[in-house]
């Protein structure tokens, strides 16, 4: 089966409504506002040197044959990369990645102008780059709660690249533990009580971010520097955090735990780049219920 196939079998134009209406419905109860979501085309490039040219087309950005990106979005349009060595698991299609990962981008594709907060918080989220912290930590935790809502697991999980499993190779896309961990949770530190519901406004609407200001990029590298700490038999500063707007403790899923249950220590300690599909409910009540 190829990727193009898979995609075909799985996104098919009911399926893409199901997946249409109920992110829309997803983005109503996070945000308490309304919008009409569109499906997006999804068209999968079986050269990647076709899907190199579109993204420079779209985005303006030149590449060269290095880029192997497995896709990218625009405002109402997936676009995914053939060839692209992501896909591959064991010789044959990751399924589980290929459908995790579109679901991501769907989300990308629905955010505001298909831009989401990729542009506004740079103001408002200190550090350079800071967009791809913040966008990517709403895409990957509205993937995963709509990826658990239509049972689209495959072998009950979720994987896309924001999961990672191992202590080599590491980037300050990651959030979690020595042992790998979810950018995602990020958006659970108690540094963003009180602001979810007007940055979830700002993915979905464009609303203004003036006033909110999280650390979020000092937040993700305080964690990195925590793990290789860890990797390198140092001991991090738990009594600090690492400048974290909470402290380590003595349990390294401490993150997770006080919304997602003592239970879920698999969101921290991944072993298989990917995280059990149980909690998509339990995240959309907690995103539903967070005030301005």
């Amino acid at each position: 089966m190829t990727v193009a196939e898979v995609v075909d079998d799985t996104f098919t134009e009911t399926a893409m409504e199901q997946l249409r209406a109920s992110s829309e419905a997803l983005m109503i109860a996070v945000t308490g506002k309304e919008r009409t979501l569109t499906s997006p085309v999804i068209k999968c490039f079986p050269l990647a040197s076709n899907f190199r040219s579109k993204y420079t087309e779209l985005t303006g950005s030149a590449v060269d044959e290095t880029f192997a990106a497995p896709a990218f979005a625009v405002k109402d349009a997936v676009y995914i990369n053939g060839e692209s060595p992501d896909w591959v698991k064991g010789g044959t299609p990751n399924v589980r990645k290929i459908v995790s990962t579109i679901v991501h981008e769907f989300f990308h594709s629905a955010s505001s102008k298909g831009k989401g907060v990729q542009e506004v918080d740079l103001v408002n989220f200190r550090g350079p780059g800071s967009y791809m912290y913040m966008d990517e930590v709403l895409t990957d935790l509205l993937g995963y709660i709509m990826y658990d809502e239509l049972k689209l697991a495959q072998d009950g999980n979720y994987e896309t690249a924001y999961i990672v499993n191992t202590r080599g190779g590491r980037t300050s896309m990651q959030v979690g533990t020595a042992d790998g961990g979810w950018l995602s949770l990020a958006f659970l530190c108690p540094a963003f009580d009180g602001l979810r519901k007007k940055i979830l406004c700002a993915y979905f609407h464009g609303d203004s971010l003036t006033g909110v200001d999280v650390d979020l990029p000092r937040c993700v590298k305080a964690i990195e520097v925590f793990n290789k700490g860890y990797d390198k038999g140092k001991t991090p500063d738990a009594a600090t955090g690492g400048g974290l707007p909470f402290s380590y403790a003595a349990d390294k899923v401490a993150i997770s735990t006080a919304i997602l249950g003592a239970e879920y220590g698999p969101f921290c300690d991944i072993k298989a780049n990917a995280i059990p599909v149980t909690k998509g409910e339990t995240l959309k009540t907690f995103l539903s219920g967070q005030e301005s």
